[in-house]
């Protein structure tokens, strides 16, 4: 249909180019710059036309490419070879743009670790004034998320208030539950978490008693 409407609009502008003694084209061309032969003429219109039509798209086939697209998605949820046992879960497909850019993959750059790698933080050690904190054991209760704390010396410690220690440590947490940029969803009671660095740190000060 392209070549048809450039095909037409060329005859067109032919016969009236050769009728006319003048070039009508859109670039305003002279009688010199002209060619003569009928031809020619056409040939060259065809090519004009052909770069004004080249975004020429029907409406309908927008709507057949994102069907399609729509189907591939289902295929790779259903896809057995993309199944991760390790979290018991499928493909998901949260969106369309990309299925033909999937198998086009050559190079990937990566600018820091946790964009390739499983990134996981975890609490187990920090230091307050001249003492440091974490034995690095697994602990015995349930704590936080993102916290694998533990070290007996570091409650005695914080139960001892008005000593050096407690100052340095009530300062150290105070710190660490307001200096970040997490915002809290009050409908499901957590938090929500630019990167889980600063996830590990918050939940560490609220179970240790300074909730933000």
């Amino acid at each position: 249909m392209q070549f048809c409407l450039a095909l037409v609009g060329a005859l067109t502008g032919s016969m009236k180019t050769e009728g006319d003694g003048a070039d009508l084209s859109y670039l305003g061309k002279d009688d010199k710059e002209a060619p003569n032969n009928f031809i020619l003429i056409i040939l060259q219109y065809i090519g004009t036309w052909i770069l004004i039509f080249t975004n020429f798209v029907p409406i309908s086939l927008l709507v057949t490419v994102e069907l399609v697209k729509f189907w591939q998605v289902m295929f790779m949820e259903s896809d057995a070879t993309m199944f991760d046992e390790d979290q018991d879960a499928s493909c998901k497909g949260h969106s369309s743009n990309l299925n033909e850019e999937l198998g086009q993959v050559e190079y990937v750059f990566s600018d820091k670790t946790g964009t390739l790698t499983c990134n996981i933080m975890e609490f187990k050690k920090f230091s307050a004034g001249e003492k440091k904190y974490g034995t690095g054991k697994p602990p015995t209760s349930v704590q936080e998320s993102n916290v694998c704390f533990n070290d007996p010396e570091f409650e005695k410690d914080l139960k001892n208030k008005g000593t050096e220690s407690y100052e340095a440590l009530s300062r150290v947490l105070y710190f660490l539950a307001c200096c970040h940029t997490i915002i809290i969803d009050e409908k499901k009671g957590t938090y929500n978490a630019a990167s889980p660095d600063e996830l590990a740190l918050v939940n560490a000060a609220k179970q240790f008693g300074y909730e933000f």
